[in-house]
């Protein structure tokens, strides 16, 4: 009798399984169901509305105008034909572009100005003194 008890609530719990089992599958669904129905009600409220959003991109292209109409110096002897050069290192320099660095400050001081160091005595002298000139050269710095 023990053994027949135990067979019929084991085939009671296998069948509240299924039950479960089918509950949790159709509820799923459901859920799905109801994010499609979102999805589509809010697809249709976007399209139906009465602003049109922008286009991402322009459809023509625009010219740009620049406030500047000066090219600078360094630009005047750029040619087109150069930038499409086949070759792959360049080799020669194009004329007109100064080639050292003195050339292009001209008289003109330096926008950054650097400072030396001030001479607390730990250090050389003839070290302080070559740092110092050397700045003052980079500074323009003269006597007068």
């Amino acid at each position: 009798m023990a053994l027949h008890q135990e067979q019929s609530d084991l085939d009671r719990i296998r069948a509240e399984h299924e039950h479960v089992k089918i509950e949790n599958a159709r509820l799923k669904l459901e859920s799905e169901i109801t994010g499609i129905e979102r999805e589509l009600e809010l697809a249709a409220n976007t399209s139906t509305s009465t602003s049109t959003p922008k286009p991402l991109f322009a459809k023509a292209p625009r010219s740009i105008t620049f406030k500047c109409s000066e090219t600078p110096t360094h630009g005047d002897n750029y040619q087109p034909d150069e930038a499409m050069s086949p070759e792959r290192f360049i080799t020669t320099r194009r004329k007109g572009i100064p080639k050292a660095l003195d050339e292009t400050q001209g008289k003109s001081k330096p926008s950054v100005m650097m400072k030396s160091a001030t001479y607390d005595g730990t250090g050389s002298w003839q070290d302080y003194k070559a740092h110092f000139d050397a700045y003052a050269k980079i500074n323009k710095w003269t006597e007068s």
